[in-house]
């Protein structure tokens, strides 16, 4: 098959010797073309535009990347910071720990000798038959023995205003739920 002629028929043949209907046609058809071409040409400008902004987004993309990379980075060496400031701050140190520990790795003997004794102790002190003797008893810390009776005392209430007895939001009445009561010495210098 042989290849269509890529020539305008116009180069061959003068318009007149054409119908005016076919000039006309030939008119619009060349008018179209240059249309196309025009579009053609904005298309592939476009086109041109498109890949050099993918290719400034694609290196924008992987400099925000590294950036990313080296900001987790940072962070995550801030984090260590944070942990071992927390550790050193609050957490015991080795040399402590040694301390506590260290002292009583050498004692043994001691720690022998002091049971034998505990052991002659509770056998000489105790007769047969009767179970040893319980630890003394701990006392109590912060309770305070009561005032004595004979003391005149004084009441002092503290109350709510009747207004202030009173829901804002429903009106219903409010409900007392719970007092605290205390005695205090009160010394008057004579």
């Amino acid at each position: 098959m042989k290849k269509p002629d890529a020539t305008p028929l116009t180069a061959h043949f003068s318009t007149s010797d054409f119908p005016p209907e076919v000039v006309a046609l030939m008119a619009q058809l060349q008018a179209q073309n240059a249309a196309l071409q025009a579009e053609l040409n904005s298309s592939q400008t476009e086109l041109s535009n498109s890949q050099a902004e993918l290719i400034h987004h694609q290196s924008e993309v992987a400099r925000l990347k590294s950036e990313r990379d080296q900001l987790e980075a940072e962070l995550a060496l801030a984090w260590e910071k944070i942990r071992a400031f927390i550790h050193d701050r609050w957490m015991p140190s080795s040399e402590k720990e040694a301390a506590d520990v260290q002292p009583s790795l050498f004692d043994e003997a001691e720690q022998l000798v002091e049971t034998e004794q505990a052991d002659l102790q509770t056998d000489c002190s105790e007769p047969e038959g009767t179970e040893p003797s319980a630890a003394p008893k701990k006392k109590k810390r912060g309770s305070r023995t009561p005032l004595p009776k004979e003391l005149p005392r004084k009441a002092v209430i503290i109350d709510l205003p009747d207004d202030e007895k009173i829901c804002a939001e429903d009106g219903a009445a409010l409900v007392c739920i719970g007092e605290d009561i205390s005695e205090r010495l009160c010394i008057i210098p004579m």
